[in-house]
Formats: structure tokens, C-alpha cells, sequence
């Protein structure tokens, strides 16, 4: 699949102000801040942007994660996300209420690709189905992650994750303002350990990330 072309984006020191969430004095409503014109908890088409505050725990330091997407082949959707040494570059697919990973190329500040890792059948970013969105739901994911590097054999792993739904109501703030949010914990449980909670929020995505001793939150979001 041939994939859309890559806007480098790179980290920067962030100055967290912005206009408020629900619930504010300002009385904004979560659906129309981004200007996104959708009620999913994780709006996804071609124009859509993100940024966020990215804070490493341990050391304190914070820097800026930007986020858009692009359109990919036969309906696939292409997600660029700046890091600190350059971007990755994934391939998604809408399936119904589901946002799917299937392929993410990790690039350097050149634009050379270092890594390709692949998901078969796929792995999921969020599902949305109505059964997927109630508090105590919870449900596995089991897919095949092969990582391929310039110069060395595929490293395929079978990889199982388990969801839960912690909230469909939970408070969350950012520096974007404040949310209702649905709070979801992912466990890897096979294929390597590791706990990561999101929390999304109607009209405009992804508000806050927890995990690796890493803290991501939504600055500013926009079409």
C-alpha cells in the first residue's frame, strides 16, 4: 500500500494555554472545539489535528507531540505523529465503530525509514461499538506484531490485549480544557508487559494518556 507523504513535525517547548472544555465558565461545548463536526470519542478523517503536552514523570521534562492525518489509499487514513528524532507514519482503517492500526513506519529527522511494524489482523486504537463504551466492559484483542528493520529477518510476536472500561463519565482535564471523558485501561497480557490508560472525549479525541512514565495531554486540537 502506497502511503501518503510525511510532514516531519518536531518536539518544542509548549505554553499550556488554550480555550476551555465542557463544563467551563465559558460554557464550550466538547463537540464543537475542534471544529471536528462529529460526536465519536476518536474523530477520524483527512484534516484532522492534534496537539499535546508530553510529560516524562521521572524527569519533569515536557515537550510537544503533534498529531494530523492524512488520506491514504483505498480509504485508508495515514496518521503522521512528530517525536523528538523524527515521526512515525501509521495506516488506519474506519471499520464501523472501530479505528484500526494495521501498519506504522517509524522514520528518522532525514525521513529514512528505521523500522516497519505490521498488525494482522490489526490492532485496535478504540472501539466504539455500544457494548465497548459501558463501565466493567471488558474484552481481548489478539494480533500479530512483525517488526521489520533495513537489513534484518521479520521478529513476529503474538500479541494479546486486554480493554477495559474503567468510566463512561469520568472528569479529565488538559490544558485544552475541561472534559467528560470515557476512561479505558489496555493491558498487554502477552507479547511483552505493559498498562496504558486513555481518556477520550466526544467531538474531540483523545484528552489525556498515562503509561511508561509518560503523561500526554491535549493542548489544542483543529481542522
Amino acid at each position: 500500500m502506497k502511503l501518503a507523504s510525511v510532514l516531519l513535525s518536531s518536539f518544542a517547548l509548549v505554553a499550556c494555554t488554550s480555550d476551555g472544555g465542557g463544563g467551563d465558565d465559558d460554557g464550550i461545548d466538547p463537540v464543537d472545539l475542534c471544529g471536528f463536526g462529529s460526536e465519536r470519542y476518536l474523530p477520524f478523517e483527512a484534516g484532522l489535528r492534534w496537539s499535546y503536552a508530553v510529560t516524562d514523570v521521572s524527569s519533569g521534562e515536557r515537550k510537544v507531540k503533534d498529531q494530523h492525518l492524512e488520506a491514504g489509499d483505498d480509504g485508508a487514513i495515514v496518521q503522521i505523529t512528530g517525536k523528538l528524532a523524527g515521526s512515525t507514519r501509521s495506516v488506519l482503517r474506519v471499520q464501523g465503530d472501530r479505528v484500526v492500526r494495521f501498519q506504522q513506519e517509524d522514520l528518522d529527522s532525514a525521513g529514512v525509514v528505521e523500522r516497519t511494524t505490521t498488525y494482522d489482523p490489526g490492532q485496535i486504537r478504540i472501539d466504539e461499538g455500544p457494548d465497548r463504551v459501558v463501565p466493567g466492559a471488558r474484552w481481548e484483542e489478539v494480533y500479530d506484531e512483525t517488526e521489520t528493520e533495513p537489513g534484518s529477518a521479520p521478529a513476529v510476536v503474538r500479541t494479546r490485549d486486554v480493554w477495559e472500561v474503567l468510566d463512561d463519565a469520568a472528569p479529565c482535564e488538559s490544558p485544552a480544557g475541561a472534559f467528560t471523558c470515557l476512561h479505558l485501561r489496555r493491558t498487554r497480557a502477552e507479547g511483552g508487559v505493559a498498562v496504558k490508560e486513555f481518556w477520550f472525549a466526544r467531538g474531540v479525541g483523545k484528552i489525556r494518556e498515562r503509561g511508561d512514565n509518560v503523561v500526554e495531554e491535549l493542548t489544542s486540537c483543529r481542522r
